[in-house]
């Protein structure tokens, strides 16, 4: 069997080796679009006079993949997404987990799923590749890609992903696998499933005061800030708070009215 250290050191050889050709043939968000101008495909046609329009075929607003397909073996759906103002498709449970993990971290700004296909050339192949999920996490930029970990460590996975860990570095954009036993960590899990059912709660800029008056002196709890706030289901306001990140809940004890909070 090769050991971990041999493996890596032949898939660097390789990737040294193929001198891969990467272009962009598909992209669902204009910011995206633009940081890989460099490598848009060549032919792609820009409206007259305009040289920062982006090629329709590079702007589809949309995942480049449909991600509603679902049958036995592929489940497939979509999540209200508070932090886009809309409906995000997944493609595993393990995608739709990842992704609720990205609604209840402060320091994700947006995300964007199914990003972008690009085509590459590898071992004298011409293949294509699409990401999970590309993130803002204010001024960095970050590739995610969600696979079970038994798929992950599969040598041709290994290879691609070092491909492509090189290749978005060149953007300054990092590249991340998350597997289940960084996804499913609990209770984390299902503190932050419990948060995103209070997503379309309003909040308002009276109940963002209160709640920054409460935690002012240091901590405080879900119950203790709740009792500031006038009007109805108050305790389901203040979870809405916290999933957008004006107040800290420690992930590592299941959530309820007895949390502490605290500011960010």
């Amino acid at each position: 069997m090769i050991g971990t250290s041999e493996m890596e050191a032949s898939i660097e050889k390789r990737l040294i080796a193929a001198n891969s050709t990467i272009r962009l043939v598909s992209c669902a968000d204009r910011q995206i679009a633009q940081i890989l101008r460099p490598v848009w495909v060549d032919g792609l046609s820009t409206a007259p006079g305009s040289t920062d329009e982006i090629p329709i075929e590079l702007d589809l607003g949309r995942p480049v993949r449909n991600t509603q397909k679902s049958n036995a073996v592929h489940a497939a759906g979509k999540l209200f997404s508070p932090k886009n103002e809309r409906l995000m498709g997944w493609e595993s449970h393990l995608e739709k987990r990842a992704m609720i993990l990205l609604e209840c971290d402060p320091t994700v700004m947006r995300y964007c799923v199914q990003p972008m296909t690009l085509r590459y050339e590898l071992d004298g192949k011409q293949r294509h590749y699409t990401p999970d999920i590309f993130v803002w996490r204010g001024d960095k930029l970050q590739i995610l890609e969600i696979k079970p970990s038994t798929t992950a460590v599969k040598e041709a996975n290994r290879l691609r992903f070092a491909l492509f860990a090189r290749f978005f570095r060149a953007f300054s954009v990092s590249f991340m696998i998350l597997d289940e036993t960084a996804i499913d960590i609990q209770p984390r899990q299902q503190n932050c499933q419990f948060l995103l059912r209070h997503g379309g709660e309003a909040v308002s800029p009276t109940d963002l005061y209160l709640l920054c008056t409460a935690l002012s002196g240091g901590s405080a709890t879900v119950s203790d800030v709740a009792g500031r706030l006038s009007g109805s289901r108050r305790l389901s306001r203040v979870y809405a708070a916290v999933l957008r990140g004006h107040a800290l809940i420690d992930h590592r004890v299941p959530v309820s009215e007895h949390s502490l909070l605290r500011l960010p």
